[in-house]
């Protein structure tokens, strides 16, 4: 009766074990996800950022992948792969059962859980649909998965997909990414040494990873060129050859074309405003309006004239400094080699910044001295080494260094800069700037740099800095005059004046920065030389509420603007880049454009998903194939720009906003700022067509320089971010005007002179140099001057009786101008 009891039972529990595995395996098929999107899977890839010209800028995203094709996989990548990780691949539908088999006896009998059995296809499983825990339900869901994807895809697709999908250490995925991180090649430049290499990596790209354990990658490396060799994939020649070969592996950066750390910080923000985190992981490709040659050129200018300024204000004494108990051996003598082998673990711990090599002074006396660099070299130098022969004591003094142990102490930690063959001692600034270009007829941005190291300083002055733009405010100022009905010969009395200020707590005298008052000045003479009274006297006499109005023609933000005469000398903040777009408006006539940078995006495939539309400047001989040119200059081909601009939509064009006379004459006045005003300095690069306003602001904190030909807007700014006084004798003209043409020397290479179109109803009019009346027979000098039709003088000189006053010398207070 047992017997028969415990049969029936027995029977019972195999239907209900049977049932529960068929269950089991029904609720594991029918649970698995589709396979069906592998075929057109979307890897996460990172975002690419390119100048207008197609060159590389910068790359954001956690997983570096240079996705492949399978027949760009080279022959010997595939077999490697094979041989290490799965060489019955095309012998099987997904699954190697005795090699599971294998791995279930080692369960059996060790008790423990094993990778042995997977073949690539059950590893393409798991990196795009499950975990890489060891847990049998997940075996078996791997399994399935893998007879599934076998199913759908070719063996060639199951390659391409795992080549591209494959985790292969230090955010290497795929076999590009790795080939380019610890080799810095492509995957057809690779030995087959760095093949079996990377081969071996999916085992543990930790524990096998070259670069950070060499000794196991290499017993890696050589198990996978004897399982190519065994499986007839490679000649026992190409073996030796091979396993012989000392591995080059190291983290190589993925290399730049060019270097704009700051505009791709703008992009990175841009696009993650728009796609949010899937920006770094869908494969954009942004293709930007920066000009490559132009990027460089102006980061070289700011970098030029930043250490141009550092130089002459001289050497600050080194902050840094390693202990001398580090100099002394064991029986507390001074060593020198001691010295040197204490620095090297500080100088490891010292970045590099730019071409200036950290270093310690390992030996000083008067005439002489011995420092140790982070590249290794012992560096004896001499007083000629001195790049900056001067000392700091303030902005305003300096001092020679006669004496190395004057300014330099045993264990400082300096700066060496290596030009040509020589070293010299150096020293990274700590004044700041920036530049920024902008095309005048659509906004694009060319170029732009917000600093002198991104490292050192993510905060981009050209975009996030608020400072005072000084002078190079005033021809907003005139521009609001003539709008009042000034013409740019009136005559200004620069005379001694005080103002009642609500914002000041005294009375207000403000004073040129000669400290000198010259008389009836003709406004275009004011401009030139940047006469400080006669901007204040002008905007005392037009109004504040006036000339506010005016200024929102020009795109200024006027709620943050001073609402009092102090405003005729530049104390409202502004940004670089908001001067600027502002000065676009004398540039090209007065119209209204807005400042973009980003000028299409495209998916990694080459779809295009936006390309901007901004609005444009259109002149007298204008058509929508010129636009096109203009506005998509990067287009290679008539079918790529005939693409661009179906996707644009329509061209856009821009509104006149400001008074197109009044411009004129404004850049007609500010090309005497060249002629022989503060900017004359700019005659050097030999054009008839360029203008712009020098800015200095109080105790010289801020230097600038707002420049322009007919089609580039540039704008120079040198300063400390702390607000630091720059010294008495740093002004626009000295500190940011030398960037200004530097930069612009390369930009107008290749562009025409061309001055603005001159509107209807503007005349030339012969006057007095000194009345700025009509020019009589009895003017003894004259000059040519254009006025509105309207506002043409309606008397002549008297032969110039108003005399110039005499110049009067007096102590200057305060410096705005």
């Amino acid at each position: 009766m047992k017997k028969y009891i415990t049969l029936r039972n027995f029977k019972r529990l195999f239907v209900v074990g049977s049932i529960t595995f068929i269950a089991f395996i029904l609720f594991i098929f029918f649970s698995l996800p589709s396979v069906k999107d592998l075929q057109n899977i979307e890897l996460q890839t990172p975002l690419r950022v390119f100048t207008q010209d197609k060159q590389l800028i910068a790359i954001f995203g956690e997983k570096r992948r240079i996705p492949v094709t399978f027949e760009q996989v080279p022959k010997n990548m595939e077999n490697a792969f094979l041989a290490a990780e799965d060489s019955r691949f095309y012998n099987h539908f997904g699954v190697d059962f005795p090699g599971l088999l294998r791995a279930t006896k080692n369960l059996i009998l060790t008790g423990e859980k094993t990778q042995g059995g997977s073949t690539i296809t059950m590893q393409l499983a798991r990196n795009f649909y499950l975990t890489s825990e060891k847990k049998i339900i997940r075996k078996v869901r791997e399994i399935f998965l893998a007879l599934k994807i076998e199913s759908t895809l070719s063996k060639e697709k199951i390659l391409e997909l795992y080549f591209n999908k494959i985790y292969l250490g230090h955010r290497a995925y795929g076999v590009a990414a790795a080939a380019q991180i610890y080799y810095g090649k492509k995957i057809d430049q690779l030995t087959l040494a760095e093949i079996a290499m990377i081969a071996g990596l999916p085992k543990a790209p930790s524990r096998y990873n070259p670069v950070t354990n060499m000794k196991r990658a290499m017993q890696r490396r050589n198990y996978v060129l004897k399982r190519m060799l065994y499986n007839d994939f490679i000649s026992y020649n190409d073996y030796v050859i091979a396993y012989l070969s000392i591995d080059q592996a190291k983290i190589n950066n993925i290399e730049i074309d060019v270097n704009a750390p700051y505009v791709a910080e703008m992009v990175r923000a841009k696009m993650y405003e728009k796609y949010g985190e899937e920006a770094y992981t869908k494969g954009y490709d942004v293709f930007t309006t920066v000009k490559g040659n132009l990027q460089k050129k102006a980061n070289e200018s700011l970098i030029k004239s930043i250490e141009s300024y550092d130089r002459r204000h001289g050497y600050r004494i080194p902050e840094k400094k390693i202990e001398a108990k580090f100099f002394l051996n064991s029986n507390f003598e001074y060593d020198i080699e001691e010295g040197i082998n204490n620095s090297k673990d500080v100088l490891s711990k010292i970045r590099q910044i730019k071409n200036h090599v950290p270093a310690v002074v390992v030996n000083v006396s008067k005439k002489n001295m011995i420092v140790y660099t982070k590249l290794g070299d012992r560096l004896e130098l001499d007083l000629s080494a001195l790049r900056i022969k001067k000392q700091l004591i303030n902005e305003n003094k300096t001092i020679k260094i006669n004496n190395f142990d004057d300014v330099f102490e045993l264990g400082h930690i300096i700066s060496m800069q290596q030009i040509k063959s020589k070293w010299y001692i150096s020293q990274i600034p700590i004044v700041s700037g920036a530049i920024v270009s902008i095309d005048s007829n659509s906004g694009a941005l060319k170029a732009l740099s917000g600093g002198y190291d991104f490292r050192i300083s993510k905060f981009n002055r050209a975009i996030q800095a608020k400072r005072q733009p000084g002078s190079s405010f005033k021809p907003f100022i005139y521009y609001s005059a003539l709008k009042k009905g000034y013409t740019p010969a009136t005559l200004v009395n620069d005379s001694p004046k005080v103002f009642k200020e609500d914002s000041v707590s005294e009375a207000w005298r403000p004073q040129n920065h000669s400290g000198k008052f010259y008389g009836p000045t003709r406004l275009r003479y004011a401009l030139a030389k940047s006469r400080n009274i006669v901007s204040v006297r002008l905007l005392d006499d037009i109004g504040i509420d006036f000339t506010i109005k005016q200024l929102k023609d020009f795109g200024f933000d006027t709620s943050k603007l001073p609402k009092d005469l102090t405003l005729a000398l530049g104390s409202g903040a502004i940004e670089p880049i908001k001067l600027a777009e502002a000065y676009t408006y004398f540039a090209n006539g007065g119209y209204d454009i807005d400042v973009y940078f980003i000028e299409q995006i495209k998916t990694r495939s080459g779809k295009l998903l936006f390309v901007e539309n901004p609005r444009m400047v259109c002149g007298k001989y204008c058509d929508s194939e010129s636009l096109d040119t203009i506005q998509f200059a990067s287009a290679q081909t008539l079918e790529e720009l005939t693409e661009l601009r179906k996707t644009a939509g329509l061209p856009r064009f821009a509104l006149k906003t400001a008074d197109s006379r009044i411009i004129y004459q404004i850049n007609s006045m500010l090309k005497d700022v060249v002629r022989y005003g503060t900017a004359k300095k700019a005659l050097s690069l030999k054009r008839r067509d360029i203008a712009g306003k020098t800015g200095t602001t109080n105790d010289q904190r801020d230097s600038w320089f707002c420049g322009f030909s007919r089609n580039i807007v540039t704008t120079s700014y040198i300063g400390f971010d702390d607000f630091s006084p720059l010294g008495s004798k740093e002004f626009g003209s000295t500190a940011a005007l030398p960037m200004w043409i530097d930069y612009m020397k390369k930009a107008l290479r290749k562009e025409p002179v061309l001055d603005l179109e001159q509107p209807e109803n503007i005349v030339a009019v012969r006057i007095d140099s000194k009345t700025g009346l009509l020019a009589s027979p009895k003017t003894k000098k004259t000059i040519t001057e254009i006025f509105r039709k309207e506002h043409v003088p309606n008397t002549f000189s008297e032969g110039s009786n108003i005399l110039q006053k005499k110049e009067e010398e007096i102590t200057t207070p305060e410096l705005i101008f």
